[in-house]
């Protein structure tokens, strides 16, 4: 991916001047396309080149401290992917690029696809109405043998990351779209016989509307890019058409009779414009990429806004731990919602803020009604004695994880409310989870937690 950013950063007219890569044949490989440039082993070195910006594009999990350290020696950062593996980290990373006289970018290429920029005039022209529902597929229809090559080995950073994690290229446009901030996440394995290949991901957004993002290895990937798309409103729907070929980059919009001024359904298919650099055509796949590169030479040169700034990087990042929200004012400046693993206290109650816990039950309903509350005397709810009582225990943290499926399997009953008490058999798979006895190894991702 290095090498391929740098052949679109010279295009596009960034000048190269160094380059890093452990691998020595890497670097050989370098050499020949960068024949003027320094090349080093370590990126450390190139803290000293007095860079105006730098691209990382270093494993998917270990962008954060490399941003951090390029932001506080004022270079402006392009991170290819994954802002941050931990709120943790992300509020450094925020911090930093506050602090610092340069820009964080994050090379998010999907939300400047084409039919993403369709969708979103389409949304901003107010012909879709309130957005209630939108869809995001990033998906790879790729043969088991070669879905194991790339997710199988634990010492490549595709084997290491959480199936959950790369979700940036589902979330980001469907946060760019909305203009939203991903407030309440569910996460599930597609196949439960290979639960690392595919996620769906439920995201209740701060506008109140519902995002469905699916991500992995499934069969049936769109042409454009992977990418597919879809938003429906209060008065029409707008979607990626699914076809083959250039047709793929285009766009469905749909409005039924009572909504649309003629007085019957009207639908039409849109084609989104041709796109040059330098006077010669862009391949449609490419045109995301040269418009992030486009948009981070603005930033450098002419102090422009980051196409994707450091929040909504973060915020995508962050879904897929699927945490609940935390005070505003860590991750936004304006109404906004991101993700924190400590617990936040209610405005005046100087108690913790307890997480809502929702389970999926074997008729595949969601139960929202099961809450590990500070009670003063019995929790009648989880039928337990109140070992988390006001009598002098601390109340239960908010950092719940859930290890999808839950451990033997699916629940015995459905969890209907308050003061339906819990089999046996099921508090003995839910007790252990609680956060003051969180197992080690728990699915990252699999929380749902307000």
């Amino acid at each position: 991916m290095g090498l391929h950013l740098t052949d679109w950063c010279r295009k596009v007219g960034l000048e190269v001047v160094a380059a890093c890569d452990r691998d020595p044949e890497r670097r050989a490989v370098a050499r020949a396309q960068l024949p003027e440039a320094a090349l080093v082993e370590q990126w450390q070195e190139l803290l000293e080149h007095h860079l105006d910006g730098v691209v990382l594009a270093n494993d998917f999990d270990e962008h954060a401290p490399l941003a951090i350290a390029f932001l506080d020696r004022g270079v402006h950062v392009l991170s290819e992917s994954a802002a941050c593996v931990d709120a943790a980290e992300g509020e450094r990373l925020i911090a930093a690029a506050d602090r610092s006289s340069a820009t964080y970018s994050f090379a998010e290429n999907y939300v400047a696809h084409p039919h993403v920029r369709l969708l979103r005039q389409a949304i901003e022209g107010g012909e879709l109405g309130r957005i209630s529902l939108i869809e995001a597929d990033y998906l790879h229809g790729m043969s088991p043998d070669e879905v194991a090559s790339l997710i199988g080995d634990p010492a490549h950073w595709r084997g290491r990351i959480a199936p959950t994690a790369y979700c940036t290229h589902t979330v980001s446009p469907i946060l760019a779209l909305t203009k939203a901030w991903p407030g309440e996440v569910s996460a599930f394995s597609v196949d439960e016989a290979d639960p690392r290949a595919a996620v769906v991901m439920a995201v209740r957004l701060s506008t109140g509307a519902l995002a469905l993002t699916r991500h992995g290895f499934l069969q049936g990937e769109a042409d454009s890019h992977w990418s597919w798309i879809s938003v429906r409103g209060t008065k029409a729907l707008a979607e990626s058409v699914r076809a083959t070929g250039e047709r793929s980059w285009s766009v469905r919009v749909r409005a039924e009779g009572w909504a649309a001024p003629e007085g019957h359904a009207c639908e039409e298919e849109r084609t989104p414009p041709p796109f040059t650099l330098a006077g010669e055509p862009v391949a449609r796949g490419a045109e995301g990429t040269v418009r992030v590169l486009r948009a981070f030479r603005a930033t450098m040169e002419h102090g422009e806004q980051p196409l994707v700034p450091v929040r909504p990087a973060v915020a995508a990042s962050l879904v897929r731990r699927g945490r609940r929200g935390v005070p505003r004012q860590r991750f936004s400046p304006g109404p906004s919602t991101c993700y924190d693993d400590r617990p936040t206290t209610s405005h005046g109650s100087g108690r913790s803020r307890h997480p809502q816990l929702t389970l999926t039950t074997p008729d595949g309903k969601v139960r929202r009604h099961l809450r590990p509350v500070v009670a003063p005397t019995t929790d009648s709810s989880l039928n337990r004695p109140a070992s988390n009582s006001q009598s002098g225990a601390p109340p239960i943290d908010s950092g719940l994880n859930l290890p999808l499926p839950l451990p033997g399997g699916s629940l015995d009953q459905s969890v209907v409310g308050p003061g339906v008490p819990l089999t046996g058999a099921q508090w003995a798979r839910i007790e252990p989870l609680l956060p003051e006895r969180t197992p080690q190894g728990v699915a990252a991702g699999a929380t749902i937690v307000r």
